[in-house]
């Protein structure tokens, strides 16, 4: 899954979130379960990227290997 922020973004309620997971996962032919941790993995990144933590954070084994990969 390619990250795009832009698609993922806005105010949605969590049901309504999760409801748009199965036609993503369809459009990408993966299950719903990648397309579920793709999106966590994504707010993860991107509520580091603003916190005052991030120049001290490191990415360790597989995690640094999800990111580098997609």
């Amino acid at each position: 899954m390619t990250s795009n922020p832009s698609r993922w973004s806005g105010k949605s309620s969590a049901a309504s979130l999760a409801a748009r997971f199965p036609a993503e996962a369809r459009r990408l032919h993966i299950s719903v379960e990648a397309v579920r941790d793709a999106y966590a993995r994504e707010a993860f990144f991107r509520r580091l990227a603003i916190s005052p933590w991030r120049d001290r954070f490191v990415l360790k084994g597989s995690v640094l290997l999800v990111a580098l990969l997609h």
